[in-house]
């Protein structure tokens, strides 16, 4: 892994700058996929060097175990339903949305592997990934982006099309509350 490369800016779930978007839910959910994308991204090339910085796995780590969980509850919670609602059969939601949980779901069974791969407790700054690991993360990596391409490319674009400024004020409030903000 190239030296040069630094891990992305932290994005406390306190820090203002980054919660602002929430008063426009698509925009947030589509900064997320930005950032999840550039992980996989990383996780690629970790897994293509089989070695990684620790302060690369710790963002990795903590999009797994904290802003994946988010924007997973954030789609299941507030934008599925509300596109199932608004959508139309022309937009044949049903069976994306259905894939995109089944991969949902198949790509989460790995996290809890990839999460201890990516948390020793010792070290000296690099975690070195076997063969069988760097396998293992390369298909979730490549699954995930191929989720996100999904997401971006089809479902956004339905949502900015098919949801009305109610369904956008609710999904707001929902997912403020979800990240314990007043919705105000």
């Amino acid at each position: 892994m190239s030296h040069g490369m630094r891990p992305p800016p932290d994005q406390n779930k306190e820090a203002p700058e980054t919660l602002a978007p929430l008063d426009d839910p698509l925009e947030f959910m589509l900064l997320q996929q930005m950032r999840q994308r550039t992980l996989c991204l990383i996780m690629r090339k970790a897994a293509a060097n089989r070695v990684i910085s620790a302060a690369l796995a710790a963002c990795i780590v903590k999009m797994l175990t904290q802003e994946s969980v988010l924007h997973q509850s954030d789609e299941d919670f507030d934008l599925f339903p509300a596109l199932l609602r608004r959508g139309t059969a022309e937009d044949a939601l049903d069976d994306l949305i259905d894939d995109l949980k089944v991969d949902g779901a198949r790509l989460r069974r790995v996290e809890p592997q990839l999460i201890q791969m990516l948390s020793p407790s010792h070290g000296n700054g690099t975690i070195h990934i076997s063969r069988r690991d760097a396998t293992m993360m390369l298909s979730y990596a490549l699954g995930q982006q191929r989720r996100l391409a999904v997401e971006h490319g089809i479902l956004m674009a339905i949502a900015r099309r098919r949801l009305t400024t109610r369904d956008l004020e609710m999904m707001s409030k929902s997912m403020k509350k979800r990240r314990g903000i007043d919705p105000v």
